[in-house]
């Protein structure tokens, strides 16, 4: 079994923040697969799928990866290949298993120094029934500053 770490990070941008840390995970792993955490649901299309109404995802490396943690769960094997991200009031959360590990550093650093700094926070653009409200595409998984995060303990 594989563990966890979690790394914490205090913001007050709320979907906003959840949306940046889908930006910077998809630029290391372009060919990503996104599920709620809470329903089970897949997230088919990020244009048509409003982050507003999440508070926990599961980000997967690409489909490979995401039929893996369906049919073995957490396996040794599948380590760093799967991101748990939990907003919450105040705080983003990113369950990890090796921060250290060279791709998930730099997924990692990416998100503290933008949480950090605000550099996502932009106006928001008024939303048209029917226009696109995404960054960029969402795959469908089908069946066939370093004081700004706090770590704890592995679990």
């Amino acid at each position: 079994m594989i563990g966890g770490t979690d790394l914490i990070f205090p913001t007050k941008a709320g979907t906003t923040a959840l949306d940046f840390c889908l930006r910077m995970i998809h630029k290391e792993w372009p060919e990503a697969i996104y599920e709620d955490a809470i329903t089970g649901k897949n997230l088919d299309d990020y244009h048509s799928t409003s982050l507003a109404e999440r508070s926990e995802l599961f980000v997967f490396r690409d489909m490979a990866v995401a039929r893996e943690w369906d049919n073995r769960g957490a396996d040794p094997s599948l380590e760093n290949t799967m991101v748990h991200i939990i907003l919450s009031d105040g705080y983003l959360t990113l369950v990890v298993d090796d921060p250290s590990e060279a791709i998930m550093k730099r997924i990692l650093t990416a998100i503290q120094n933008g949480l950090h700094n605000d550099c996502f926070l932009v106006a928001p653009v008024p939303q048209v029934e029917g226009a696109s409200s995404g960054l960029f595409p969402l795959q469908s998984r089908q069946a066939s500053s370093p004081d700004s995060a706090s770590q704890s303990a592995p679990k």
